[in-house]
């Protein structure tokens, strides 16, 4: 996607007076002169600029009699944007740069260069660090952004409002009913022990609700069941600091600032349970369901609401502890969870890459989402087994029969050993909405670095 480029003053110098090598790099530079190249290809030099100098001395000195010398660094190599690397110029030809012009016989490397280069997915994991590689390795800022991380990492979203109504469920418990025909709640008091149970139609058993499934009180916490966006950004992070011969950084320490925002209609939801919660409180008459509808309330609103943007807080120190390594340490890390709508109401729709040098920028699109791999773990057969296990446990427990505790002992040992068959798998996304491309038209980058809040 991004081509960097070295030329030294010595291959200018040696190629004046070969008309014939002098018109071939005219043409070539002819080319790719037009102004969206510049967003393409950067050359490359030290802090003080030296090769940059030298161009402008050459121009001087055979300009006046070499029109297509003039015309090479002038309309070609001062136009193109610089990045400068803190290294010796005698160093810049170690570096891992794609294409160097130092003596004439380096014009015989084809020089291809192409404009929105789009990779479809699915690919390969090596294609994919190679593209983000190449197009971060002269940054020292970087912006990974998708408005939809915190929604799909947490339980900021429909996941938590869902929680919010099994509580609600859960508090609401009746006793249970000895017809089994009204029985048509899915929870119930427990009539042997008093404890609030699930009741499953179709074996006709209350299974006691314990630990994370008696949920009592909400809290913002990260989403354990859609790991996608997590394995994906911290795959680009691996791709990103990785040192490895042919992938490392032209700068060594780098800012790295992961964004996402918060829904609108999901603070809304919030909002209207939050309400719906207090007027439980109003209309209960039982003290002990007005307790914990309390409990309940507080719970959201200490985490939403009693202070300005807190959650926004809360999800930041959430989501950071998933992209945290010892071996980025010697770089920063920055999460921001920002509104949906900014002041001028342009909303944060889009997903991407932004890499800053000192003087260029390169982005790329990610479709549909920075999510370029996938994890399938089986989620839904994995809750059905964990249910199965719960009921034959219950069952176990009801039955006085000593045979009978065996056979469930076995079964549930059976059952158990499906639960740790399953595995999470990581893919790479194979749906045709993902994919990667570098954005090099001026009015399309602009999009990407202010409806992305990328400053």
């Amino acid at each position: 996607m991004i081509k960097t480029l070295v030329v030294t003053p010595e291959f200018l110098n040696s190629i004046i007076n070969n008309n014939e090598l002098v018109n071939k790099l005219a043409n070539l530079t002819k080319e790719y002169s037009a102004p969206v190249y510049s967003e393409v290809i950067f050359l490359i030099d030290n802090l003080k600029s030296e090769n940059r100098e030298e161009y402008i001395n050459i121009s001087r000195k055979h300009g006046n009699h070499n029109v297509n010398i003039k015309y090479i660094i002038e309309d070609f190599l001062l136009k193109l944007r610089v990045e400068n690397i803190d290294i010796k110029l005698d160093k810049l030809l170690s570096l891992n740069i794609d294409y160097i012009w130092d003596k004439p016989s380096d014009l015989q490397k084809k020089f291809i260069l192409k404009l929105n280069k789009f990779i479809g997915l699915p690919t390969t994991e090596d294609k994919i660090k190679k593209e983000i590689k190449n197009t971060v390795r002269f940054a020292n800022k970087i912006f990974i952004f998708d408005p939809y991380i915190a929604q799909h990492m947490t339980n900021f979203s429909q996941t938590g409002i869902n929680q919010i109504k099994e509580s609600i469920k859960i508090i609401e418990a009746k006793e249970f009913p000895y017809n089994k025909e009204a029985r048509d709640q899915e929870y119930y008091i427990n009539p042997e022990n008093n404890k609030v149970a699930k009741y499953f139609k179709d074996h006709d058993i209350l299974v006691d609700l314990e630990g994370k499934d008696l949920i009592e009180e909400f809290k913002i916490e990260i989403n354990e069941n859609s790991d996608d966006h997590k394995i994906s950004i911290r795959k680009i992070l691996e791709f990103i600091f990785c040192e490895e011969p042919g992938y490392y950084n032209l700068k060594k320490n780098f800012n790295v600032i992961i964004q996402s925002s918060v829904k609108k209609k999901d603070i809304r939801s919030f909002e209207k349970y939050l309400y719906e919660i207090k007027k439980k409180i109003e209309d209960e008459n039982n003290k002990e369901k007005i307790k914990k509808f309390q409990k309940l309330y507080d719970s959201v609103n200490s985490q939403i609401f009693i202070k300005k943007h807190i959650f926004k807080d809360i999800l930041k120190e959430k989501l950071s502890r998933c992209f945290s390594n010892p071996k980025w340490n010697q770089h920063s890390i920055d999460l921001q969870v920002v509104d949906e709508y900014d002041e001028n109401n342009e909303q944060f729709y889009r997903k991407g890459i932004v890499a800053y040098g000192n003087t260029i920028k390169a982005i790329v699109c990610c479709g549909k989402g920075i999510d370029l791999f996938k994890v399938h773990s089986n989620y839904i057969e994995k809750k059905k087994i964990e249910t199965k296990i719960k009921i034959l446990v219950t069952k176990k427990h009801k039955s006085n029969n000593l045979k009978e505790k065996e056979k469930f002992n076995h079964n549930i040992d059976k059952v158990r050993s499906e639960l740790l068959k399953i595995r999470k798998n990581v893919k790479i996304q194979d749906n045709k909405q993902f994919w990667l491309e570098l954005i090099t038209e001026p009015n399309k980058q602009k999009l990407y670095t202010t409806h992305g809040r990328v400053r």
